[in-house]
């Protein structure tokens, strides 16, 4: 196991808890696999694949425009029939494109700023798993939307569609959570690599 982050406080709250943690981002470590740690840090492990990757609310933290390279590239990463956790927060489905930038946060963040960019369940769905309706199996007795057709795709200037993108993932879970206290809603998701495509 190891974990990634680009916050020294959250790296040592990893280490403190006997976590392999480094302080950097996934192009980082993606560089530091292929072309050697830039830092001169030999210690950086570079499994060939992980069996989970864990992206819990941090890829909001990525510009529209980057988000599907960090999804290829941990497609790339994960193992055989590996698994992706990622928790996402949702962006109002009438506010129209997607809403990158900054946002000031709660008291209990002490109100900083931090760079959003925001997703509704169906854009996520259709970038990783080339559908954006859920599989009937995980719909929980909501009423089934109609079959999406090239011209009724979500309308998203973040969404990336193409071939190259679409298919990477099954979903197998999903939920959406709402925490009145921050005042947001979160997406989500279990999907599983598909070995077919991208590997």
């Amino acid at each position: 196991m190891i974990a990634l982050d680009p916050s020294p406080l959250m790296v040592h709250r990893c280490q403190d808890r006997g976590v392999t943690a480094y302080r950097m981002t996934l192009p980082q470590y993606a560089h530091a696999r292929t072309a050697g740690n830039h830092s001169g840090d030999s210690s950086i492990v570079r499994p060939q694949a992980f069996e989970v990757v864990v992206a819990m609310c941090s890829l909001v933290h990525v510009p529209s425009r980057h988000f599907m390279w960090h999804i290829r590239e941990i497609h790339r990463l994960l193992a055989f029939d590996g698994l992706l956790v990622l928790g996402m927060i949702k962006r109002d489905a009438d506010s129209w494109p997607a809403a990158d930038g900054l946002e000031i946060q709660s008291a209990a963040s002490q109100g900083c700023v931090r760079f959003m960019a925001k997703y509704t369940q169906d854009e996520l769905l259709l970038m990783l798993t080339g559908s954006a309706q859920l599989p009937e199996a995980l719909r929980g007795g909501s009423t089934p939307k109609a079959a999406a057709s090239p011209t009724s795709q979500p309308k998203s200037a973040a969404v990336d569609a193409s071939p190259l993108s679409a298919g990477l993932f099954t979903v197998i879970s999903a939920r959406i959570v709402r925490n009145d206290a921050r005042g947001k809603v979160y997406l989500l998701f279990a999907f599983r690599k598909n070995k077919s495509i991208g590997a």
